[in-house]
């Protein structure tokens, strides 16, 4: 175990130094970029569209913005997942012909990667919000905790899309097109009460929804989740990374015929 946390440190290094290689600013973008985007949807949001949160209520100028920003975030890390997964293995076609190397990590280092960025957002997310509206109440320090089964999501598609890529190519076009479909599917540009109640049910089978929604209540509301629905999503979350790995694993013996 401890030489795989080694190497997965030293592919994860590698994958994030390889993405601003050649940049002029380097690392500050993985800083720079999240700032960016507050400032726009601060801007767009609360100044040109004026837009209502809920039940029609007005906001400040910066409640839609924190509320965006957080959904974006949570999906950017599932979103850089799916997009990418598909596509690893046939960008390291020479590890799959070295038998001791564990492509079982190549995914793992896909997810780390991604979060390691959604960290970087959270952090600007934190400091945004505690400079336009105070110090957030004790239940935010369970964000790790509610973003844990969203975490364990995303590794079980991982392993499961990075296999079946190698067999099926196209699903690395299919993607982007899901991505985006759960973008809208989920309570990132409106919450989860704007749904008609009839539809709110069909909602919660997108894994971003119950992420969004209890992160928004953390902070927002200062409020945490029921631990029914909570270990109902874990529980989810869980089965999926665990049949993913063992999809992987049942087919990864064709890899090497197939690249």
């Amino acid at each position: 175990m401890p030489t795989y946390v080694y190497l997965l440190r030293q592919l994860v290094v590698r994958d994030v130094s390889v993405r601003y290689r050649g940049s002029i600013l380097g690392g500050v973008w993985a800083f720079a970029a999240p700032l960016i985007m507050l400032a726009v949807y601060t801007f767009v949001f609360s100044m040109v569209f004026q837009v209502r949160w809920g039940d029609g209520e007005a906001i400040n100028k910066t409640d839609f913005a924190l509320n965006l920003f957080i959904g974006v975030l949570l999906h950017g890390l599932l979103a850089e997942t799916l997009n990418r997964a598909p596509g690893i293995l046939l960008q390291h076609a020479s590890y799959v012909k070295k038998i001791i190397f564990p492509l079982w990590l190549l995914p793992v280092v896909v997810v780390v990667s991604a979060l390691l960025f959604a960290l970087i957002g959270f952090v600007v997310f934190v400091l945004a919000f505690v400079w336009l509206q105070g110090i957030p109440p004790y239940t935010a320090l369970f964000l790790p905790v509610m973003v844990l089964p969203l975490v364990l999501f995303a590794l079980g598609a991982g392993w499961f899309l990075a296999a079946l890529g190698v067999y099926v190519r196209d699903v690395a076009q299919l993607m982007p097109l899901l991505v985006t479909i759960l973008m809208f599917m989920a309570p990132i540009f409106y919450p989860v009460t704007a749904v008609p109640e009839a539809y709110r049910d069909w909602l919660y089978l997108n894994p971003l929804t119950y992420a969004v929604q209890s992160c928004r209540d953390l902070f927002f509301a200062g409020v945490l989740p029921g631990l029914i629905g909570y270990l109902k999503y874990l529980g989810g979350a869980i089965l999926v990374a665990v049949l993913g790995l063992v999809f992987f694993r049942k087919v990864r013996w064709g890899f090497a015929d197939v690249l």
